[in-house]
């Protein structure tokens, strides 16, 4: 067992602070324990140099612990974590597109309803006021409750799975917005996601025989 201080760098105005153990038995195993990151910036990390699909810009505030088998260290990693992110913007085509998506079939239903559901531009980074969270990963898959994200026009709590070595999904959202709020399931893979909204969620103080005769139109349009 290799045991170091606390390591601190600095990334731009952040810093980086960590307990350092590694183990050589089976292989190389590293403990990261006592992790704490302040304002550390995401876009050299995520936008410039790991072009993550779900990339986002802003400060970082996290606090929590990580294990890995540093031969297999998707799968293998493991820890608890909190964070705080922002203010800053969701720029991944990924996080982007599933963002339209979601919204993008809600709005199908509501067209046909005559209710309304927020409008997101393809492509175009959405800002945000904050993402908060508290979550656990074991043998690379991320399990959060309470992940939050905030903005002006919205906020989108998730709940759910997120595998981080293969991207398969198992979440639920709900978006809150100024006329009510919009229900989602999000499944499959990362790169091309599985969305079913849930049309109940958008069709409070509507008339049941509306919401039958507008599904029935809608299902027409897609078929």
């Amino acid at each position: 067992m290799l045991t170091a201080r606390p390591v601190t760098t600095s990334i731009a105005d952040g810093s980086v602070t960590a307990q350092l153990r590694a183990s050589m038995e089976g292989g190389v195993r590293v403990q990261l324990s006592d992790i704490d990151l302040k304002a550390v910036p995401l876009a050299p990390v995520l936008v410039d140099y790991l072009c993550q699909g779900y990339a986002i810009t802003g400060p970082l505030d996290l606090t929590g612990a990580l294990s890995f088998v540093a031969a297999d260290m998707w799968n293998t990693l493991s820890g608890p974590g909190t964070l705080r992110a922002g203010p800053g913007k969701v720029v991944g085509p990924q996080a982007l597109a599933l963002a339209s998506g979601v919204v993008r079939v809600g709005g199908a239903i509501s067209s046909a309803l005559d209710a309304d559901v927020p409008a997101i531009a393809s492509g175009s980074p959405l800002e945000f006021e904050s993402i908060t969270g508290t979550y656990r990963i074991t043998n690379g898959v991320l399990t959060t409750r309470d992940l939050l994200y905030t903005s002006k026009p919205m906020k989108v709590a998730v709940a759910g799975e997120y595998g981080l070595a293969n991207g398969r999904m198992n979440l639920d959202m709900v978006i809150t917005h100024g006329r009510g709020e919009l229900k989602a399931r999000v499944t499959g893979s990362a790169a091309s996601p599985s969305i079913r909204v849930d049309p109940a969620t958008i069709l409070r103080g509507v008339d049941p025989r509306k919401v039958e005769k507008g599904l029935g139109e809608l299902l027409k349009r897609i078929r």
